[in-house]
């Protein structure tokens, strides 16, 4: 999970991004499985929205860094209900 992440994610989470890299590089696993774990909330969002992608523009787009709008289509951007949901992760985990 941890290279799939860091591959989808880095780009709007650079700072968590590059903490599990630099431990996962280093050889220091439990320090990487213990950021993979506290990061699972944003892991079950991936598996309830069947993806990343839209999850990931969803949290590029609540922190002003895209659109709203900003998929390709014929892909949709997730409903509002899901947008409220993934912004309260974000704040959870406190993520920006």
């Amino acid at each position: 999970m941890c290279a799939i992440w860091y591959s989808v994610c880095a780009g709007v989470f650079p700072a968590v991004a590059k903490r599990l890299a630099q431990a996962a590089l280093s050889g220091e696993s439990e320090r990487a499985e213990a950021i993979n774990r506290q990061l699972s909330p944003l892991w079950q969002l991936f598996t309830q929205y069947r993806g990343s992608l839209r999850v990931i523009a969803a949290a590029a787009s609540i922190m002003g860094l895209t659109e709203r709008d900003c998929l390709p289509r014929p892909i949709q951007p997730l409903p509002d209900s899901a947008r409220n949901e993934i912004a309260k992760v974000l704040n959870e985990l406190a993520l920006s």
